[in-house]
């Protein structure tokens, strides 16, 4: 983007009208403000990150995101993630969104009138910011699922496909609390792993596994998922923080598979590569990822198990994991 691009999506920015008071989330343990210029932006942010929302905050933010509708200015800027020179990120689609990551001014997102009806219409765009800003503070931003059992973590890991929301939803039916389904921002060096969204994605198949066809739902994203408010479910609970204290690495049941052995440090480190992709678009990303995943590797105790039983009965075996690996 040029000076002038710039200074004319700052220009729109500095015109936002708050429509209703700015929200106060405490993401990835900082405290982030949300400033929203249209209703159903605030009414987006409750349903995604209502979870994380600090009623009587006593400090002051350290992130500062900005939504706005309207249209967008045309821009010297490929479609999708683009790096910018001082730092930061920009996520474009003509004519739909624009988001900016800029570390001394934090997170805007711009989108057209007509896309606020899509089903997922801040989670993705806001991506590759988050990842951006959290690489950027020490945090891990990782494709991973993660539960928790009475404080203590577990993050589970695997390809997509391999069942990590069907796990973590099991896991979750059967008392856990639900950090989420997909990703999730790890604290490498005080082994805490944080929320980030507060919906959840089911293919159908995994919906019937979980007896979950009835659950209520926000839509149907583009890969054919339905898209869940966590909040809106009465049998589940989301928990916002966990003591990282196991990695479970999700395999096919055809797969050879040490069950409940302990990987060393540079098998576990292959076994996460799949956590990579969101820190892999963003400046500092990958090496940051490698940086945060070696040092899992060497402090947390990261085991394989094999998707061969019901959901149900996964749940079950996470937990006696958790039991057996953690004092």
């Amino acid at each position: 983007m040029t000076s002038n691009e710039f200074a004319v999506v700052d220009r729109m920015f500095e015109d936002l009208r708050e429509v209703t008071p700015a929200v106060r989330l405490r993401l990835g343990g900082a405290s982030v403000s949300v400033r929203s210029g249209d209703e159903s932006c605030a009414r987006l942010v409750e349903e995604r990150f209502g979870h994380l929302v600090e009623r009587d905050p006593h400090d002051s933010a350290e992130l500062s995101v900005r939504l706005m509708s309207g249209e967008i200015p045309p821009l010297s800027l490929a479609t999708g993630v683009n790096r910018l020179p001082n730092g930061g990120v920009a996520t474009f689609e003509p004519g739909r969104d624009l988001v900016l990551y800029r570390p001394s001014v934090g997170i805007d997102l711009l989108k057209t009138p007509s896309t606020w009806g899509e089903v997922e219409p801040i989670s993705y765009p806001l991506g590759a910011a988050i990842s951006s800003w959290a690489v950027d503070t020490g945090l891990f931003p990782a494709h991973a699922a993660a539960v928790e059992f009475n404080g203590r973590g577990v993050l589970l890991v695997g390809e997509s496909g391999m069942g990590k929301s069907t796990t973590s939803l099991a896991c979750a039916l059967a008392g856990a609390g639900l950090l989420g389904d997909d990703l999730c921002l790890i604290d490498p060096v005080r082994r805490v792993i944080h929320s980030w969204y507060g919906t959840v994605k089911l293919l159908n198949d995994s919906a019937e596994a979980l007896g979950a066809t009835e659950w209520q739902r926000l839509g149907v994203n583009d890969a054919g998922k339905a898209v869940v408010a966590v909040s809106q479910i009465d049998q589940l609970r989301l928990t916002t923080t966990a003591v990282l204290d196991l990695v479970v690495i999700l395999r096919p049941s055809d797969t050879p598979a040490t069950s409940g052995s302990l990987l060393s440090e540079s098998q576990a480190v292959t076994a996460l590569r799949c956590t990579a992709w969101p820190a892999s678009s963003v400046p500092n990303g990958l090496s940051a990822w490698l940086r945060h995943v070696s040092l899992i590797a060497r402090t947390v105790p990261i085991i394989e198990l094999p998707r061969d039983r019901p959901p149900e009965a996964m749940a079950r075996r996470v937990a006696e994991l958790l039991e057996h690996h953690v004092a």
